[in-house]
């Protein structure tokens, strides 16, 4: 079974890494959308939109897809640790 306060430790380093090297643009726009993590009967699903519905500023967009785009792989290795088999789409 995996070390999961390590694994946590791991993921935070990492997105830390990431977020180092964008934009402040970018950075900022981090809190002007929410991620939601909805769990229905027999599967689960991560969106996320834009704060106040808009949809339409640019920076809040990329922000989202490139922080959708970086959990992906990390998420798949984590399922991967409950001996599951993963497929990721879309990266």
């Amino acid at each position: 079974m995996a070390n999961w306060q390590q694994m946590q430790q791991m993921v935070w380093a990492a997105f830390a890494q990431e977020t180092a090297k964008w934009p402040p643009n970018l950075k900022q726009a981090l809190a002007r959308f929410e991620v939601l993590l909805i769990r229905d009967p027999g599967q689960v699903r991560i969106v996320a939109k834009d704060s106040d519905g808009a949809g339409n500023d640019p920076d809040v967009e990329k922000a989202r897809d490139v922080l959708l785009s970086k959990l992906v792989v990390p998420l798949s290795r984590i399922v991967k640790g409950f001996g599951c088999r993963t497929l990721v789409r879309g990266v």
